[in-house]
């Protein structure tokens, strides 16, 4: 069994077909990043099926226009992350407490490190990633502080060295943490919106109780905020420019909030898309 992929719009017409992409089976997860429209670059996470079979993930890239797989690699275990460097050179997987480097062009392993998180933590305990505007690892995970479990944002270079960490509370982890061009990172801990910069807190903000949250900086490092039904906007020190209901109906938000280079807003929820100026 497999399955196919392919783009389609909001009133879901077919854009363009894919195919079908290896390993990719109801019993499987993927991670699809495609800096050209001449590749694929993938990673799928086998979780092991009806049977329980022993996890695996694989590593591939596909030339859908000829149908044919470049590279491709097959592992056991868990694939927490895969992330693609900002000049798309380099695939960044992250297994647990290792970090992984692979070449784009041809699949090679160009390195690896060991991230300073437990090993011993059941590789489904949740953990989120991503990649600064300098390619540096930002990484939410757990570490064992006195004999608990204790959340910790930190930040890398993919040398491997740690510039520096901070403790969070209660991180959500619905969405990776969010980089801007000056090294901010943006991140919901409990019911505070949280720019950190150089391992401090810069500014923080009160959030309203919700079951989802999402994070966009705008170029001009504002951040729009989808808080639970509500679209909030905080100027770059953080103070609440204004606050909106996005539909009075029940809807709920999956993604985080886009912008146009006119300024647009928009919010793609389960019922519809929402637009705001």
């Amino acid at each position: 069994l497999t399955h196919q992929v392919n783009y389609r719009d909001y009133e879901f017409n077919l854009i363009e077909n894919i195919g079908t992409l290896p390993k990719l089976d109801e019993w499987s997860v993927e991670i699809l990043m495609r800096p050209t429209l001449d590749d694929i670059l993938a990673v799928v996470q086998f979780w092991g099926g009806p049977e329980y079979e022993p996890r695996k993930y694989y590593i591939y890239k596909l030339l859908p226009n000829k149908r044919d797989v470049a590279w491709f690699h097959e592992f056991d275990g868990v694939a927490n992350h895969a992330l693609l460097t900002n000049d798309e050179k380099n695939i960044v997987l992250v297994k647990q407490n290792e970090v992984i480097l692979f070449d784009t062009d041809e699949g090679k392993n160009i390195g690896s490190f060991k991230i300073d998180f437990d090993d011993k933590i059941e590789p489904d305990v949740p953990s989120i990633a991503s990649l600064d505007k300098n390619d540096n690892l930002v990484i939410i995970a757990d570490r064992m502080i006195e004999e608990k479990n204790k959340k910790y944002l930190a930040l890398y270079n993919l040398d491997g060295k740690e510039l520096w960490s901070f403790p969070m509370n209660d991180p959500r982890l619905d969405q990776p943490p969010v980089c801007d061009n000056d090294g901010r990172i943006y991140i919901i801990d409990g019911l505070r919106l949280i720019c950190v910069k150089e391992g401090e807190i810069d500014w923080s903000a009160v959030l309203k109780p919700a079951e989802r949250n999402w994070i966009t900086i705008t170029a001009d490092k504002h951040a729009v905020v989808i808080n639970g039904n509500l679209l909030a906007l905080f100027d770059p020190k953080g103070e609440k420019l204004f606050e909106r209901l996005i539909t009075k109906t029940d809807d709920q938000f999956y993604a985080p909030p886009a912008l146009d280079k006119e300024g647009h807003i928009f919010v793609a929820g389960q019922n519809g898309l929402y637009c705001f100026e």
